[in-house]
């Protein structure tokens, strides 16, 4: 292995295990910012294109959500085929309860080619805790 290889593979090892921002949007690959819970209210108070994707079950929903957030069950049927729907150039900001279900559909976000997606890291207890209000 030469060493140019060695030190891009130890860089991306790097910022993929520390949470850091990963961003490849110059080789038309999605960029994936992970945000705290307050970082999210921010975004959704400023934002006004962002698109809110809520991952979890439709019980889980109803139970709360972010006002105008789409629900779309990472474990219901066709999740790619129904995220496929969504405007790949809107800014995205995608979450689950926990925020582990919307980490593992962040590999979807990017093969869809969706180009800035946000992830709410701790998910919707994260955005209660930080205030953020929820729609029943």
């Amino acid at each position: 292995m030469n060493l140019n290889r060695t030190i891009k593979i130890t860089l991306l090892a790097f910022f993929l295990g520390t949470g850091t921002n990963v961003g490849l949007g110059d080789e038309g690959k999605a960029t994936v910012q992970h945000l705290t819970g307050k970082e999210s209210v921010n975004l959704v108070n400023s934002e006004a294109k962002l698109i809110v994707v809520d991952v979890r079950t439709p019980e889980e929903f109803d139970e709360g959500h972010i006002k105008g957030a789409q629900n779309i069950d990472f474990n219901g049927i066709d999740f790619p085929g129904k995220l496929a729907k969504i405007d790949r150039d809107a800014p995205i900001l995608v979450h689950c309860r926990s925020g582990r279900r919307s980490q593992a559909s962040l590999k979807t976000f990017e093969s869809l080619g969706f180009k800035k997606v946000n992830h709410l890291d701790g998910g919707i207890q994260a955005w209660a805790e930080a205030g953020g209000a929820l729609e029943r």
